[in-house]
């Protein structure tokens, strides 16, 4: 069976490659061309770290989505290697989504790698918690006001 995403025209992914950041990827250690590209992904790699990336193009549900899967040869990668590489392949603007891959659905073993999503053509509304309210406070008049014990 083929791909599903064959019959997806991918410029928007190519426009999003075009778009990086050269010198922002340079000054983090990364090489600003890809190693490898393909129709719907592209590798890179970092020059100073044991640190790979792949930025894979997906359509779901009628949406574009970018999936940056962060690979360490030896350990996961750190929160903030993810944050910011999040930042500099994705952008500052969009949300980016790990999901929580079951153990038995991981390819060859690889347990070593981070995915971080991100939809470009926006969400419904409730599609995804806004973590950033929630941590601000009850979104709801049932939860507890701003501030209060949990205790009662």
């Amino acid at each position: 069976m083929g791909s599903p995403y064959k019959h997806v025209r991918l410029d928007w992914f190519r426009k999003h490659l075009e778009g990086l950041d050269a010198q922002e990827m340079k000054a983090q250690g990364w090489r600003a061309k890809p190693i490898q590209v393909w129709e719907d992904r592209a590798g890179f790699e970092c020059r100073f770290r044991p640190l790979s990336v792949t930025l894979s193009a997906h359509h779901v549900s009628g949406r574009r989505w970018l999936r940056l899967n962060i690979a360490h040869p030896s350990s996961i990668p750190t929160y903030l290697d993810v944050a910011r590489l999040k930042d500099l392949f994705i952008g500052v603007s969009l949300v980016g989504v790990q999901p929580f891959t079951p153990l038995t659905r991981l390819a060859n073993g690889q347990r070593n790698f981070i995915d971080v999503w991100a939809c470009l053509d926006g969400l419904d509304r409730g599609a995804l918690l806004d973590f950033d309210a929630a941590l601000d406070g009850p979104t709801t008049e049932e939860g507890p006001s701003a501030g209060a014990s949990l205790d009662g």
